[in-house]
């Protein structure tokens, strides 16, 4: 009978860096969608239910009209999760990402695509409204800053420029 091999203190680094991108992976998504997202779909509903929302003409519910928005969204608040992918796509760059499922690094990359691809329209929304600054659009481009590498990362993987230990292939497999 033969025991189970202990990790090493170098797979139970690799582990624990894992862990905490799995975990700020999670912190920017939930949070992109609780304070960044929500409150804009928030100012949409408002404005329907009320009558206020703008007509195509005037740029529809990204648009600004008498009495819409409602409030100020605070577009800067997208620089929070751009700045975690932008953390974590240099974080991972070393990792294999094996060891969690949901956030591998094509779950990375697909993430980071889509909230850039979001925030470019929620750092544009409601342009001229007074008293409304769109800082999120820098913010949108830091997300696709963060997607080109994690992009780049992973055909590098890929194509075997990584060293063996990097790669997301199964331990043990050449």
């Amino acid at each position: 009978m033969t025991r189970p091999a202990r990790a090493t203190g170098a797979a139970l680094r690799q582990r624990r860096r894992e862990s905490i991108a799995h975990g700020v992976y999670t912190a920017a998504g939930v949070f992109f969608v609780v304070v960044c997202m929500l409150p804009v779909a928030i100012v949409m509903i408002i404005g329907l239910a009320t009558g206020t929302a703008p007509t195509e003409a005037q740029g529809g519910v990204f648009g600004v009209a008498d009495g819409y928005p409602a409030f100020n969204p605070q577009s800067w608040l997208l620089w929070i999760p751009a700045a975690a992918m932008i953390f974590l796509a240099i974080w991972t760059v070393p990792l294999p990402m094996r060891s969690r499922v949901g956030s591998g690094r094509a779950a990375l990359a697909n993430t980071s695509l889509v909230m850039f691809l979001i925030s470019l329209s929620l750092g544009i929304a409601f342009e001229g409204a007074p008293g409304i600054n769109n800082q999120g659009v820098f913010a949108a481009l830091i997300m696709a800053v963060a997607f080109a590498l994690f992009l780049l990362r992973a055909v590098a993987g890929l194509v075997r420029l990584v060293p063996r230990a990097w790669r997301e292939t199964a331990v043990g497999e050449v």
